[in-house]
């Protein structure tokens, strides 16, 4: 299956209504030049690529509300399309739906959020036309799954758990990295069932001698602007209902490991993340900081550990690893070692006693 042309919606729908139909996949809006009140406009007259769900408002049970791939989006004026609507009972409409999925702000949460500390919005850019990756007989998708399994990450729970897909086709209207996206392995960063963002990452390892020399070489690239990497965490959506936390640094190490580890996308905790983690995680069984193994790494982990302790009620544990990073370790004798150490400091950080 393709990735829906509007993801962000398509991934709310079904955190909202569960099951999802999509017809016309892939087809685009078809709108009529017009005017309204004076002002160019248009009308549309096909809703293209269309998600169908059972209506709760008339006890739909054989999908007959549809919602337009292009739901929200601006027309000419401005004004935000609300292309939605129950054909059995009539009543439900755009608005009605907005309000549903608790899509508080019409005319800007389908292709704009509020992204960094400051509550500036940056624009969403999609990396273009991607196809998840445990998408079966897909020869585009062959490296990125060799490379994956190579890395000890099984695609076929990468792509459900993670959204983990492939780049097959660059988006075209804003692609600024002269067409490295393809083959790329795109990790979104989903929040409430949307992408605020993504990184792409290479199906492949460059020659020393061209790594960083042109886009094409580069190991990572990720969506413009750096707001979203600062208040978002990757993998927030698979761990949120999770008693425990385990924030490591980067994406490979979060698949790797799998939920409920979170990757904070670099070594530098904003306070947006520390406020985000301890809002959602707080006050539940314990969180645990695992950075890369190293002087440096170690006293960054233990800087955000006593950070994440003075806004959680639960205990904060910092285990320090003897070799390696989290996405080198087996995921079983990682699991063994982070119940050692909680094991050894009941209360966490700071506080030492006895044995379990």
């Amino acid at each position: 299956m393709t990735t829906p042309l509007n993801l962000q919606l398509y991934q709310k729908l079904a955190h909202r209504f569960g099951d999802v139909k999509i017809t016309k996949a892939g087809q685009q809006l078809r709108a009529v030049p017009g005017s309204y009140r004076g002002q160019p406009s248009s009308r549309v007259t096909e809703y293209g690529e269309t998600y169908k769900v059972c209506c709760p408002s008339c006890s739909d049970t054989k999908f007959h509300l549809y919602i337009s791939h292009g739901f929200d989006t601006p027309d000419e004026t401005g004004r935000p399309r609300l292309l939605a609507r129950c054909f059995r009972c009539q009543k439900v409409g755009g608005r009605e739906v907005a309000k549903m999925l608790e899509w508080t702000s019409i005319g800007q949460q389908s292709h704009s959020a509020s992204l960094d500390d400051h509550g500036d919005t940056e624009p969403f850019i999609s990396p273009g036309t991607c196809v998840r990756v445990d998408t079966k007989d897909d020869p585009r998708l062959e490296q990125a799954r060799t490379y994956l399994a190579g890395r000890g990450i099984d695609p076929d729970e990468a792509g459900p758990v993670y959204g983990v897909c492939v780049c097959v086709e660059a988006n075209t209207e804003t692609d600024a990295f002269e067409g490295a996206m393809v083959g790329r392995i795109i990790l979104p960063t989903i929040y409430h069932g949307q992408w605020v963002g993504w990184q792409g990452r290479l199906a492949f390892n460059p020659h020393p001698f061209e790594e960083d020399q042109d886009f094409g070489h580069l190991r990572w690239i990720s969506m413009p602007g750096a707001g979203w990497r600062f208040k978002h965490v990757f993998g927030y959506d698979a761990a949120v209902h999770s008693q425990f936390c385990v924030l490591v640094e980067g994406p490979t190490d979060t698949i790797t490991q799998g939920p409920p580890c979170i990757g904070t996308m670099g070594q530098t905790v904003s306070q947006a993340q520390i406020e985000l983690i301890a809002g959602t995680w707080g006050d539940r069984k314990a969180i645990l900081v695992v950075g890369d193994a190293g002087q440096n790494e170690d006293e960054v982990s233990a800087k955000t550990a006593e950070r994440l302790r003075a806004a959680c009620k639960c205990p904060v544990y910092n285990p320090r690893l003897p070799h390696g990073d989290p996405g080198s370790w087996k995921r079983a004798d990682f699991v063994a070692f982070l119940v050692k150490h909680m094991r050894s400091n009941l209360q966490g950080i700071g506080m030492t006693s006895g044995k379990l």
